[in-house]
């Protein structure tokens, strides 16, 4: 008689195994790796959103998608360095990364790619426009505020308008053309 119940229970046990290991399976090759329709705003979805987990500095933030850590770098702009180990912290980095938390920290953000640049950067990080709940392009206001430079080593389809908004800054000794010594 235990011999029967010790089958049953072996019977019972090896179709638990297998089902876990079909599910398992099944979860592992379902998994969607963060491409470049996951991360953009879709006309049809009306824009997916991402949590800002953390500001790195006032040009890179980290989103969260499904339980995964990406890096976003802001695209056409450059903010002075807080983070780089060989280099003193520049005039004006701590504020502009303070302006950036203060707009995306722990909120929702869409994103917006740019047709003339790549998807990641040569460090892996996604290269976005970010945009706050309400349509305020994140990138833009960190230049018109005087927070941060115009990247313009690279063509991007909003370099024109970018580099309208420095050149207003400057005229008007913003943010970063008031506190920091220019060449």
């Amino acid at each position: 008689m235990n011999i029967r119940l010790s089958k049953k229970l072996s019977k019972r046990l090896y179709t638990l195994i297998l089902v876990t290991i079909v599910t398992l399976a099944y979860i592992v090759l379902s998994g969607e790796e963060l491409s470049n329709e996951s991360v953009s705003p879709n006309a049809e979805t009306n824009a997916a959103s991402f949590f800002v987990n953390d500001v790195v500095d006032g040009d890179t933030i980290k989103i969260e998608k499904d339980g995964v850590i990406y890096t976003v770098r802001l695209l056409t702009i450059d903010t002075p360095e807080t983070k780089d180990p060989r280099k003193e912290v520049e005039c004006y980095g701590q504020e502009a990364s303070e302006k950036l938390k203060s707009m995306v920290l722990h909120k929702f953000v869409t994103f917006e790619q740019d047709s003339q640049q790549p998807d990641k950067d040569r460090y892996g990080r996604l290269l976005r426009y970010v945009y706050m709940d309400d349509g305020t392009l994140v990138n833009a206001v960190m230049v018109k505020e005087g927070y941060a430079f115009t990247y313009k080593t690279t063509p991007s389809d909003k370099l024109d308008e970018f580099e309208e908004y420095e050149n207003t800054a400057r005229a008007s000794v913003l943010g970063l053309w008031s506190a920091c010594p220019t060449e």
